[in-house]
C-alpha cells in the first residue's frame, strides 16, 4: 500500500464505468447517477477499511474542558486524543456522570481522560495550563452536491478499482441486470477483503492536519 496522495478523478471513474457498461456517450449513465454512486462508493470504502486518517490540532485553555470538533471533515471514529505528549484515556460520559465523587466537575490539573459529547471533546480534569490538544480520527469523505469530472477522489489510487466495481454494481442494478450486478458485487467484496488484509500489515493512508476550533 502506498502513501501517495490521490491522483484519480471523478472523470476517471465515469470514463471507466461508462466504457465497461457500454455507454461511453453517457446516454444511460447520467452525471446525477455517477454523483450518487461515487459519493456512496467512497463512503463505503472509507467505512469498511477506515482509510481516511486526519488530525485536528488546537491549544487547551486553562479552565476550559470542552472543545468543539470543527475538523473540516465528518468524523467516523476518534482514534486518539492527546494533550502535549500524553495520550488521554477514552471514557464515556455515563462513567463520569455516574461517578462524580471520583470525577468532580470542579477538578483542575493535568488532563487524563476524554469523552465525546455531541460535537465536542471533553477532557478531565479541566486543564490548568495551555497545551497542544491533538485529535487523531478516521474521517468520512465529503458528500459532494454536484458532479465535477476534474475533482480528485478522496480515496487513494489503490482503491480505484473497488470504487469502479461498486459503481458498476449500481449501474447493473439500475439496468435490472442482477447477474452482472452480482459479479460486480463479488469483485468489490474480494478486492476490499484483499485491501483490508494488506492494511493490517501497516497504516498507509492520508494523515491530514487541520485546526480544531475551540
Amino acid at each position: 500500500m502506498g502513501y501517495a496522495a490521490p491522483t484519480k478523478t471523478w472523470g476517471d471513474v465515469a470514463a471507466n464505468v461508462r466504457r465497461s457498461f457500454g455507454d461511453e456517450s453517457g446516454v444511460q449513465l447520467e452525471e446525477g447517477d455517477l454523483l450518487r454512486w461515487i459519493n456512496q462508493g467512497q463512503y463505503e470504502i472509507a467505512r469498511q477499511n477506515k482509510i481516511l486518517k486526519a488530525k485536528g490540532v488546537s491549544t487547551t485553555m486553562p479552565g476550559q474542558s470542552s472543545y468543539t470538533l470543527s475538523l473540516g471533515k465528518p468524523i467516523m471514529q476518534i482514534e486518539s486524543v492527546r494533550c502535549g505528549d500524553r495520550r488521554l484515556v477514552p471514557t464515556e460520559f455515563t462513567t463520569i456522570d455516574a461517578n462524580l465523587e471520583e470525577y468532580p466537575t470542579t477538578a483542575t490539573g493535568e488532563p487524563r481522560l476524554w469523552y465525546r459529547w455531541g460535537d465536542e471533546v471533553v477532557i478531565w480534569p479541566t486543564p490548568a495550563t495551555a497545551e497542544q490538544l491533538s485529535i487523531y480520527f478516521t474521517a468520512a469523505p465529503t458528500a459532494e452536491a454536484s458532479y465535477d469530472a476534474a475533482r480528485l477522489l478522496e480515496i487513494t489510487d489503490e482503491y480505484f478499482l473497488p470504487l469502479i466495481d461498486f459503481c458498476m454494481a449500481k449501474a447493473h442494478e439500475m439496468d435490472d441486470n442482477p447477474q452482472s450486478q452480482e459479479v460486480s458485487i463479488k469483485q468489490y467484496a474480494d478486492r476490499m477483503t484483499s485491501m483490508n488484509d494488506e492494511e493490517r500489515g501497516g497504516q498507509s493512508l492520508t494523515f491530514q492536519t487541520i485546526n480544531l476550533v475551540d
